[in-house]
């Protein structure tokens, strides 16, 4: 969150304060996101690792589709480099914002989910 658009400051007074919080600027980088939401909105969080998605996937697509549903806050992280991810030009060690999740037909009449 250390970039800012324009003269906005809010942005790097909350990290600042977090990292006060938390000791110093080391003890969050590289932290999960889940771990920052609880902080930051006091609500419940849960942080699930690849191999509990890659196990289930159906069960990983069900439980991100209904926090959808209920409009939770969600990000995801890419942990490590996959040829993949790097396709789609996600980075690994950095943590994204989830928007939505949809499932939607493509051109061809295959139905796809995204995120």
């Amino acid at each position: 969150m250390s970039s800012t658009h324009g003269n906005e400051l809010w942005a790097i007074l909350l990290e600042k304060a977090y990292a006060k919080l938390h000791g110093s600027y080391e003890r969050i980088a590289g932290g999960l996101s889940s771990d920052a939401l609880r902080d930051l909105t006091f609500a419940p969080s849960f942080a699930y690792v690849d191999e509990e998605v890659t196990q289930d996937p159906e069960k990983t697509w069900n439980m991100i589709n209904e926090a959808d549903h209920h409009g939770h806050i969600m990000s995801a992280a890419i942990l490590r480099d996959n040829p993949s991810f790097q396709q789609l030009k996600l980075v690994a060690g950095h943590a994204y914002s989830v928007i939505a999740v949809a499932e939607v037909h493509d051109n061809s009449g295959k139905l796809t989910r995204i995120v």
